[in-house]
């Protein structure tokens, strides 16, 4: 059939209107959301303005083509899309400029770059894409961007209608304290010039026997860094106790560092980014410390995007969440809560047995003679981890922090026949709450400044029963520190760096104790005000082949009367062909110590109590350290050999833990410990190995004791780690090994146990003129990603401690048990570490 003209006109229409119709038909959504879609789709990002593309809206296309897409978005909106890498789009409207800031050495973004526009006054802040803004102009301008820690780059923008500019920056060598050689045992630990490690733990590997990532375990992986009883809460840092560290977490001190008595951290990983352990030549802003310090730093950029975390083991759960409030303000916070009340897990009845064994608890719990007494333990833990992040201008950052670790337990008796029923609770209660605010502005490319306080308070309060003798005992330790600080950094050249500062630290402390046989009351609180300044200057010269950290610390205490002068030094200088040498060493002292205590206090658990320095029993501890050694970096391998000299004066006896013929003592005195240090590294791909070695002699000196002067209760004269890692892209392996040589303790006078006339009178030999058996552990760990979308990733972690079940011994000492009216015996006690335990964790991140 031949159609006339005016029938083709009205077939064209009759098309064009399904056609339009169809157009209509089909909804049109934002721009923001189609572009989240094909980032879902294809695993990408865009990076753009929302203030761009919010009145954008869009048909969505068909095909599921990314090119076609991005051709079909840039014909319909106008806007220009650019390419940066295989992963990153950028999209920017006419009329601005669009800068993109990455790092040079991993191509990931730099959030809250600085975009500086010279002779305008004016600047631009990159968002969590690294990318910012910045009108056209209508002539060339001089743009300078800036980020901490990088080279700043300069570069002339001139007026184009269209342009993605991306700028790759290198790392800086005025960033003088975190100079990084390479990773150092597994992914996201590294080594810096000044002799400290960083653990960052966004980038972290995997470690044997550690399901999911725990700092304070971490911390024992570094040669130096041993703890004689495979606790957090008891780290020793070249030979000295736990006591004597310093642990801070965003500039708070933590008195209580474990949970489960040790057995875990009580530091959220999550919220967490970085940790900085110092063994030697630490920075002389810091004080309060005559051992190591360990530096713990929450994430600090504002956030622009909601993201969080969350896990799932055998023994807790984990969550963290990242919030924008608005493009000035955002809030972190994290939780973590035990979960034994719910379900009792293979490793709880594992850590459990660890921490009771041969104290009043698995005692009375286990009777060897028939009995109508019933016991049982409620334990449990939580931590919460807060920080606000408030950044009012573009030099201005405000944070405020909150802390909070708890652990309690509760040990129920029950004692009930046909004529009577008695029931009573003993209780153990932990708590450690911090809580800061600092302030840091820019004031230009030189100067900036940071003022800052904070309050931590730490509550132990314990209460013990004993049913059947109806015997009471509480006892309590609070420590409340509040801290003033103010800090200026000034940076002359890239290689120059100078920082002073002032702390103003008051610390109370109080010791409580109540008994009723015989009936006796002791309350004590000891407060102790303390001005600190300190000056550090950080040098880079000869091209960088030299670096040089040397600062001090001035110190008085008015109530007691003590000023200190302390330097610290760090010289790092390299020798060519891979080769450097290094020197460390600092001067410190510290106020406030750790009074350990066994056997029948706290129910039988070991307990430490917070004691401050008064000028008379209880002095100022001080130190003298220095170390040197040689570093290989090169071709992958990394090999360090140090040997270090420490002195320690002015410990009191009771801070030591004696449980021998020394345990009721409070005398003076010091300890010497010197030794070496040897760390090898090798990486191969996915393959990696590394060993750390460690010898040390470690020897008290008394001058009130006899004898005067033998071995430290803390020295463990050989140790070692090694472990072998494979990473398969989804999957991931390690597998490590621990020994080392037992730890000193005391036996009795004679071959087997004898009759004794008093519970205080046992005849003991030389002090720790004996060693325990070595200590041997394998460790296996594995990690699979088991989902890894855009948007979202789901991990599987398990971890394998002790594979073969060793029954390794980590104490042994003796007490007096009445064994008759009149008549006692020593009674060998012993305390044994985890057996096999089995972990395992899921771990979801979006």
């Amino acid at each position: 059939m031949r159609l006339s003209k005016s029938g083709y006109f009205f077939l064209i229409s009759l098309l064009l209107l399904i056609t339009s119709t169809t157009g209509f038909a089909q909804e049109q959504i934002k721009l923001s959301t189609y572009l989240k879609q094909l980032e879902t789709q294809n695993d990408i990002r865009f990076s753009y303005a929302p203030e761009a593309i919010e009145d954008i809206s869009i048909t969505p296309t068909t095909t599921p083509d990314l090119q076609a897409n991005i051709e079909y978005i840039k014909a319909r909106t106008g806007l220009q899309i650019t390419k940066i890498n295989e992963r990153y789009y950028s999209v920017n409207a006419p009329n601005s400029i669009h800068i993109v800031v990455l790092d040079a050495t991993t191509g990931a973004p730099l959030p809250n770059a600085n975009v500086m526009i010279a002779d305008q006054g004016a600047g631009y802040t990159t968002n969590a894409e690294g990318s910012a803004y910045i009108p056209n102009p209508t002539n060339t301008i001089f743009v300078e961007i800036q980020y901490l820690g990088y080279q700043t780059v300069g570069l002339n923008l001139g007026p184009v209608e269209y342009n993605t500019v991306v700028v790759s920056l290198k790392p800086s060598v005025d960033q003088l304290e975190e100079v990084l050689l390479q990773p150092v045992f597994t992914q996201g630990i590294y080594r810096t010039n000044d002799g400290s490690y960083r653990f960052n733990t966004e980038k972290f590997g995997l470690l044997p026997g550690i399901a999911e990532t725990d700092v304070l375990q971490i911390s024992q992986t570094l040669p130096g860094v041993e703890s004689v009883d495979e606790t957090v809460s008891n780290i020793n840092i070249r030979g000295g106790s736990n006591g004597e560290n310093l642990l801070l977490w965003d500039g708070m001190r933590v008195y209580q560092s474990g949970h489960f008595y040790g057995l875990i951290s009580a530091i959220n990983p999550y919220i967490t980014e970085d940790v900085f352990i110092y063994r030697n030549g630490t920075h002389s802003r810091y004080g309060e410390s005559v051992s190591g310090v360990i530096d713990l730093k929450a994430m600090d950029e504002v956030t622009d995007q909601i993201h969080g975390k969350a896990t799932l083991n055998l023994l807790h759960a984990n969550a963290f969440l990242d919030i924008p409030i608005s493009k000035k303000l955002s809030v972190m916070v994290a939780g973590r809560r035990s979960l034994n009340d719910l379900y009792q897990t293979p490793i709880y009845n594992s850590y459990s047995e660890r921490v009771f064994q041969d104290t009043q608890i698995t005692n009375l719990a286990t009777p060897n003679d028939q009995s109508d007494l019933n016991t049982s333990e409620d334990f449990n833990f939580f931590d919460i981890s807060a920080k606000v992040l408030y950044n009012p201008s573009q030099k201005d950052r405000l944070r405020l922090n909150f802390l909070a670790i708890n652990n309690n337990l509760n040990f129920n008796q029950n004692l009930s026949n046909d004529a009577f029923e008695l029931s009573e609770t003993s209780e153990l209660n932990q708590e450690n709450i911090a809580a800061g605010l600092h302030w840091q502005r820019t004031w230009n490319s030189k100067w900036s400044s940071t003022v800052g306080a904070y309050r931590s308070q730490y509550n132990l309060d314990a209460a013990n029963f004993e049913l059947l003798t109806t015997e009471f005992d509480t006892q309590g330790n609070e420590v409340i520190s509040f801290v003033g600080r103010a800090q200026l950094l000034y940076r002359h050249k890239k290689n120059v760096q100078w920082e002073a500062g002032y702390e103003f630290i008051e610390t109370g402390v109080t010791n409580s104790d109540q008994t009723t046989t015989p009936e006796f009351r002791r309350r004590v609180k000891e407060v102790l005000v303390g001005h600190h300044l300190y000056n550090q200057l950080d040098w880079n010269p000869f091209n960088g082949k030299t670096q040089i950290n040397a600062g001090v610390r001035l110190t008085h205490y008015p109530k007691i009367n003590e000023y200190r002068f302390e330097p610290r030094l760090n010289l790092h200088q390299k020798l060519g062909a891979g080769f450097a040498l290094e020197f460390h060493g600092e001067l410190k002292s510290q106020s406030i110590s750790q009074a350990v205590a066994f056997q029948n206090e706290f129910l039988g658990v070991e307990n430490r109590r917070w004691i401050q320095a008064n000028g008379n029993e209880i002095p100022l501890i001080t130190s003298e350290q220095w170390s040197t050694g040689l570093v290989w970096n090169k071709r992958n391998w990394l090999i360090n050999l140090e040997y270090f000299e420490k002195s320690v004066e002015g410990i009191s006896a009771t801070t030591q833990g004696f449980q021998n013929q020394f345990a009721n003592s409070a005398a003076l005195g010091s300890y010497q410990v010197f030794g070496l240090e040897l760390i090898v590294n090798k990486r191969w791909r996915g393959l990696g190995a590394w060993l750390g070695y460690t010898y040390s002699n470690n020897d008290y000196q008394f001058d009130s004791f006899d004898p005067q002067s033998f071995a430290n209760n803390l020295d463990i004269t050989h140790s070692l780690r090694a472990a072998i890692s494979y990473d398969l892209g989804r999957l991931s392996t390690v597998f490590g090994l621990q020994w080392r040589s037992g730890k000193p303790f005391t036996l009795p006078l004679g071959e087997a146990p004898s009759a004794i006339q008093d519970t205080e009178d046992i005849p003991f030999s030389a002090p720790n003129a004996e060693r325990l058996t070595s200590y041997f552990r394998a460790d296996l760990s594995f990690k699979y990603i088991v989902l890894d979308k855009s948007g979202y990733t789901l991990k599987a972690n398990a971890a394998f401690q002790n594979i073969f079940n060793n029954n390794n011994l980590l104490d042994r000492y003796f007490v007096s048990q009445q064994i008759g009216e009149d008549q006692f015996a020593i009674n060998q006690i012993e305390n044994r570490s985890l057996r096999f335990t089995p972990n395992f964790a899921l771990e979801l991140s979006f």
